[in-house]
């Protein structure tokens, strides 16, 4: 097995998850496209301890693997890695380690552990690994929820989302979106990715290397350079969220709604089934 990720003779494909040379352009498996930035080889084992199998997301300045846990009869985990060494973006990586240690709340995965591997400049996030799937892929699947349904699946989300909020100083999700939203086998519901998370209220401002948006989920604050977020941005992501469950659509983007291009023409009668 590959100790650590010094040497990276290998490179697995974000899509496939199969192993490529560290040169190559494209996997030779599935044709995808591979990322500039090399991925951990399958198989790497991380800081002695987390073997790691295949990959479960990729963006822009992380990348999620399952992995199994040595020490702990080989438990499954999940292992954010952080992609990029921007001191800003590093510093947010470390909140969001910090943030998710004092967290507890059954609808919030549980962080095991975090640290820098010896001799490379990567951090990682090992995490509770959650087997399921998001809001996002059940409603493409399956079409539009009734409300019914789509209020039984966030009524964890908005609790978990209160908790957060009464903390204090208030932590701010500020990615709240389907594709973050996972209910697992046994049908718990789990809001994950606290990537761009904050903790403040309004007028703290954030970092820059910690600023993102989801274009039809994001705030239209939350596009500004001054970066002054607050609850209410959680708020705006929360019910844009159930926007896409009742409708199987993506918000119009908040920079469209607030040109007023764009009006709400819903009744409540579309929804009744």
């Amino acid at each position: 097995m590959v100790q650590g990720s010094a040497a990276r003779p290998m490179q697995m494909c974000p899509k496939c998850s199969q192993n490529n040379t560290l040169t190559a352009r494209s996997c030779i498996h599935c044709g995808s496209p591979l990322p500039s930035i090399p991925l951990l080889a399958k198989n790497t084992v991380l800081n002695n301890r987390y073997t790691v199998l295949q990959v479960l997301g990729f963006g822009g300045f992380s990348a999620v693997y399952l992995a199994f846990d040595q020490r702990l009869s080989n438990r499954k985990v999940a292992v954010k890695e952080l992609l990029h060494t921007d001191p800003a973006i590093v510093q947010q990586f470390e909140t969001e380690a910090k943030l998710l240690a004092t967290l507890s709340h059954p609808a919030l995965p549980k962080a095991f552990d975090w640290f820098k591997q010896f001799g490379t400049d990567r951090y990682y996030l090992v995490m509770e690994f959650i087997d399921g799937v998001s809001a996002w892929e059940m409603v493409n699947r399956s079409g539009p929820m009734t409300p019914h349904s789509a209020l039984r699946l966030m009524e964890p989300v908005f609790d978990a989302v209160a908790y957060l909020h009464r903390q204090n100083p208030p932590v701010l999700h500020r990615d709240i979106k389907p594709q973050n939203i996972l209910v697992s086998r046994d049908r718990k519901v789990y809001l994950v990715d606290f990537g761009i998370a904050k903790v403040g209220g309004a007028g703290q401002k954030t970092a820059t290397g910690a600023r993102g948006v989801t274009p039809g989920f994001s705030p239209p604050e939350q596009y500004l350079a001054t970066g002054e977020t607050d609850v209410r941005s959680d708020i705006y992501s929360l019910g844009a969220t159930m926007y896409f469950l009742l409708t199987g659509k993506v918000p119009p983007d908040a920079t469209e709604r607030c040109s007023g291009r764009w009006q709400v023409n819903l009744h409540w009668s579309q929804f009744v089934r």
